[in-house]
């Protein structure tokens, strides 16, 4: 991405532009910054409950429930008596 916007020792700026939402949210109170917080946190569940979605959706045939289960484990279960456990 860096290439195509030709940014790449532009990381500063965004820490800048950050740190400037972050001390004007917080000089603002609690209360606004409480509201962001819940503006936020619900952006992020949505987003990541598209790209479940559209995961799935994707995945088409493919899912099953057998990665639920243990039928990939490739470690063998150990065996212990309950006079070993601590």
């Amino acid at each position: 991405m860096s290439a195509a916007t030709h940014s790449e020792n532009l990381w500063w700026v965004w820490a800048l532009v950050a740190t400037a939402v972050v001390v004007m949210v917080n000089v603002q109170g609690a209360q606004a910054s409480s509201r962001l917080n819940v503006i936020l946190g619900g952006i992020e569940v949505g987003i990541f409950a598209v790209l479940s979605v559209w995961l799935i959706i994707k995945a088409g045939n493919h899912n099953t429930l057998q990665v639920l289960g243990t039928t990939f484990a490739t470690v063998p279960a150990k065996q212990e008596s309950p006079a070993s456990l601590p």
